[in-house]
Order: C-alpha cells, then structure tokens, then sequence
C-alpha cells in the first residue's frame, strides 16, 4: 500500500514537471505534431520512470560485539484501531480517476452535440 502510493505522489510529480515545462516553452509553438509527441511522451514517461528504482549502496562498518550482556527483555506492543491513511488516500484517488474517466467522455459528447447544433442553425 506504501509502494502505490508513492508510486501515485512520483507520477504525479512527473506529470506537473512535464506540464509545467508545456505550458512554459512549447505551447505558443505552432509545431502541432512536436507538441503531441511531447505530451504522450511525458505521460509515457510519468507511468515508466516511477518504477525504476535506483540502488543506494551504503557500507556499514563492522563492530565488536565481545562485551555486549543478552538478557531478555519483553515488550508489550498495543495497538489502537487508527486509520490507515495511505489506503485512504489511494481510495479517493483511485475513486477520482474513475470519475473523470467517465466524466471526459460526456462531455466530449456534449460539446460535440452542441456543435452539430450550431452547425444545423448555420445551415438554415
């Protein structure tokens, strides 16, 4: 649950980096189709590049465990019925993605409709 949702805050951030640089330099250009790849590009790149992960190796020196005393001890661990927020938050994303999926197809669907009818008006 921990890796989807940082998987979700790293192509997110992508996103917004890619958008941001859209919106800054290219979209007063008139190369449509330059545009267009950049666009599919970057949200190819915001789905792949989040599961790379790059290896941090980090040497650990070795101690002397000659004087260490291994008594044992007990510890009692309660645990409160909180929520779990990350499962929460995937939910609401997860729920907001199916929205909007259906939601841009409707109005693709109305703006066309209301074009063919501003179309039909010119007609007559």
């Amino acid at each position: 649950k921990v890796i989807l949702m940082e998987y979700f805050i790293k192509s997110s951030a992508l996103l917004t980096l890619f958008f941001l640089f859209y919106k800054l330099l290219l979209q007063k250009e008139t190369f449509f189709q330059l545009n267009r790849i950049f666009l599919l590009g970057g949200h190819m790149n915001a789905e792949i590049l989040p599961l790379i992960v790059i290896p941090k190796y980090v040497e650990i020196p070795v101690t002397n465990f000659t004087n260490l005393d291994f008594t044992a001890t007990t510890t009692t661990v309660v645990s409160e019925n909180s929520f779990d927020w990350y499962q929460i938050s995937t939910f609401l994303y997860l729920v907001g993605v199916i929205l909007f999926s259906f939601k841009l197809p409707y109005l693709n669907f109305l703006s066309l409709k209301i074009d063919a009818i501003k179309f039909e008006s010119l007609e007559k």
